[in-house]
């Protein structure tokens, strides 16, 4: 996520959190007299629902289909992302190693190291 979109986004789901919250008692309040407890829960799953689709139609990423070594997929992945043409596309025959940047782990952020054994 490009740095000057941060802090707008981080204020935007600071706000969202709870105004969803409050929304889904409102909603609750009014609709329990209605359709009951029973059908609260099944409104609750409705979310549920959304997992299961966005997981069917989004394919996994590229980058991880091409660590494991499935290159056509990751095309395909690829593809379907930009809305181009499979064959238009030229993977690269290795996929490089994650870098690990400095600074980023526990002993230097928390100035903690694990004790010698």
């Amino acid at each position: 996520m490009p740095a000057y979109k941060r802090g707008w986004v981080s204020a935007l789901i600071t706000t969202l959190l709870p105004a969803g919250s409050m929304l889904a008692g409102i909603i609750a309040a009014s609709l329990l007299p209605v359709i009951g407890w029973r059908g609260l829960f099944l409104v609750g799953l409705s979310p549920l629902v959304l997992v299961f689709m966005i997981r069917y139609w989004v394919p996994e990423s590229p980058r991880w289909l091409m660590r494991m070594g499935r290159m056509e997929e990751a095309r395909k992945s690829l593809a379907w992302a930009l809305m181009i043409d499979p064959k238009a596309i030229t993977l690269p025959a290795a996929v490089p190693a994650p870098r690990r940047r400095a600074g980023s782990t526990c002993s230097s952020i928390l100035g903690w190291s694990p004790p010698a054994v």
